[in-house]
């Protein structure tokens, strides 16, 4: 109902006369179609923003806000390059006029990419710099929640899991108390995912109910293929390799509708182990063909795909 409304309001924007007040419009209803998938939609409305003759008149820290949202709209799609660009932008406003909140969500997105090219040192430092961004404004018990994510999502990929779980959770507290549903479901997956590495199944599972629960209340396509991938994972740990080969593809189905690269990824690298211990040749390949125009679409260098590769293997050893 409220997208209908935002859309109403940009399609007859010659009622809003003021330029932040339509900018705020425009982006929060790009963000939506970005949450859905429907990122050609989110993009259109994004250019209209940037190219617009009165978006240098907007407060720099509305120009970093949206330049933020735009990298991030980039960076689901694994237009890498693109993301980057806007990003550093926003870098670049956010450390002029030291908004500290904005940088240190710009540093985590940075760290995203990073750690989608496999380049997992550098991810690190951006997700250290981004909690000292928001514990430099003050926000330790507050935004920081953010870093939390980003960093406890990190030390999950590096298999550290004991010291990810007391970040997780403490940023699901933070997020409880700020009610911010999205948060919620994105935090609570990244603590289910942490405590299936430490085998607390029973912890996890409750977690993930809830965060599916809320990703489709909220038509949120990408979380709701991250519980998929969690609920896989969960499968795979009871030996019900067939239940997790059906959320894998469950996965696969919403992102061949609303393609998210990056993510499709980190779902063909559950999935083609769980196949080949199945035996499933036919469906095999059929994965490996889509692994093989992932890598392409997201132009990853041989450097990228051998670090990725590298440490998937050693993910693959560790259970």
């Amino acid at each position: 109902m409220l997208v209908r409304v935002w859309s109403r309001i940009v399609d007859n924007q010659a009622c809003l006369s003021d330029p932040p007040t339509r900018a705020e419009i425009i982006t929060q209803l790009a963000i939506v179609h970005n949450n859905r998938g429907q990122v050609k939609a989110a993009q259109a409305l994004y250019d209209q923003l940037v190219n617009a003759t009165d978006f240098g008149l907007l407060l720099p820290i509305q120009q970093a806000e949206i330049l933020h949202q735009i990298g991030i709209c980039y960076l689901r799609q694994g237009a890498y390059a693109q993301a980057e660009r806007f990003l550093a932008d926003c870098l670049t406003l956010s450390e002029r006029h030291r908004h500290l909140e904005i940088e240190g969500y710009t540093l985590s997105q940075l760290g995203n990419i990073a750690m989608f090219r496999g380049d997992f040192r550098r991810a690190g430092i951006y997700y250290h710099e981004s909690l000292a961004a928001f514990e430099a404004d003050g926000e330790e018990d507050n935004l920081a929640c953010v870093a939390y994510q980003s960093l406890g999502r990190f030390l999950v990929l590096e298999r550290d899991f004991a010291s990810a779980i007391p970040l997780l959770e403490k940023g699901l507290v933070i997020r409880r108390r700020r009610q911010e549903q999205e948060g919620i479901a994105n935090n609570a997956i990244n603590l289910a995912l942490a405590y299936l590495g430490c085998d607390r199944l029973a912890e996890a599972e409750p977690l993930l109910d809830e965060a599916l629960a809320i990703s489709k209340e909220l038509y949120d396509q990408r979380a709701i293929v991250l519980c998929h991938l969690a609920f896989g994972r969960l499968a795979g740990k009871r030996g019900d390799r067939a239940g997790a080969i059906l959320q894998y593809r469950q996965a696969l189905e919403i992102l061949t509708q609303m393609p998210m690269p990056p993510l499709e990824l980190q779902v063909l690298a559950e999935l083609l182990p769980q196949l080949l211990r199945a035996g499933q040749i036919q469906a095999l390949l059929f994965a490996l063909t889509r692994l093989v125009k992932n890598l392409y679409r997201q132009k990853l260098g041989l450097l990228a795909i051998w670090r990725l590769l590298k440490r998937r293997i050693e993910q693959l050893g560790g259970h």
